[in-house]
């Protein structure tokens, strides 16, 4: 007897296909089961979670609907779908401020969680010593979140291009805010021996640049 294997991958992404399916065929109880069954086997997903008040919301049971989607967030914090869902059903009930600092919490999140990913690709851009790329990432990350460890890695950045200056600028703005940081304070420091040495003499700064970053 031959047994195929069983692809848990598909069988979820096909549940969620039948699910889909019936709730814009508008069989709410058929695909209310689905999703409890699916729930009910594998725990509090938050991805189900979110397509159970999406069904109890074009169900109008808001009060569920809401219910569902706080289960979501419970779940997974940074699920943001389900935090903007929930905070368009207080509004819709008329918790107004309750929806405005939802809503206002899961942009910031949102912001954040972006910037990581912009983050991410900074790192990827530096590994391969694609500097420009790198810059370009991590602007776009700082641009989204105010991350001081954000704003180091562009003055790091900054040095490998050898833009001193433009290094020396972030580099202030963090000392700025926290004149005791302790990166900053070295960092300003490597940044202007850095730049004295290729004012001095220009093909030795590079190999001085790289002890002091070590």
């Amino acid at each position: 007897m031959i047994c195929a294997s069983f692809d848990r991958r598909n069988f979820v992404q096909n549940s969620l296909n039948d699910f889909r399916s019936a709730l814009f065929a508008g069989d709410f109880y058929l695909a209310e089961n689905i999703g409890l069954v699916q729930i009910q086997q594998n725990g509090e997903k938050a991805d189900w979670l979110n397509e159970l008040g999406i069904l109890y919301l074009m169900k109008g049971d808001l009060p569920e609907a809401l219910r569902f989607f706080d289960r979501a967030v419970a779940s997974d914090s940074n699920f943001i779908e389900a935090q903007f869902n929930a905070s368009i059903i207080l509004s819709d009930l008329g918790f107004y401020d309750e929806a405005a600092t939802r809503f206002a919490d899961a942009c910031k999140r949102e912001g954040t969680l972006l910037a990581q990913k912009h983050y991410d690709m900074f790192l990827f851009y530096q590994s391969v010593r694609r500097f420009s790329e790198a810059e370009e990432e991590i602007k776009k990350a700082i641009a989204l979140y105010q991350n001081t460890d954000y704003i180091i890695e562009l003055a790091r950045n900054y040095l490998e291009l050898q833009k001193y200056d433009e290094a020396l600028e972030q580099i202030n703005h963090i000392l700025t805010i926290d004149p005791n940081h302790p990166i900053a304070i070295n960092l300003k420091s490597q940044c202007m021996q850095s730049k004295e040495n290729f004012i001095t003499n220009p093909n030795s700064a590079k190999d001085m640049e790289s002890k002091l970053l070590a």
